[in-house]
């Protein structure tokens, strides 16, 4: 079995290899045949929206809760006007620290 990933889906595949011992020499099953399945699997990621409604300018905090622990855990101060990265900034260590992941803004 051979398993990679580049960072995108996840691929599996099998080889499995029959060979007949009573095949007769010369008859056209005498051919070494490899058969391969190949598994893909669909990774459904995660995806939340947050909207803010009428920036004012003040500033934020997402709370989030660690799903193992329970514990909490309190992003960045995040301006209401702030830009995707600074969002990205200001959130990616708990899902960094949680789930070893990097997120997309």
């Amino acid at each position: 079995m051979r398993h990679t990933q580049w960072a995108g889906p996840e691929h599996v595949s099998v080889a499995v290899e029959i060979e007949d011992p009573t095949v007769q020499p010369g008859h056209h099953h005498t051919m070494k045949e490899i058969q391969r399945l190949l598994v893909d699997q669909v990774i459904t990621r995660e995806m939340t929206n947050v909207t803010i409604m009428n920036p004012d300018g003040g500033i934020f905090a997402l709370g989030m809760i660690d799903p193992i622990t329970k514990t909490n855990y309190v992003g960045g101060r995040i301006n209401t006007n702030a830009s995707a990265w600074d969002f990205n900034l200001a959130v990616r260590d708990y899902y960094n620290q949680i789930y070893g992941s990097i997120i997309d803004v």
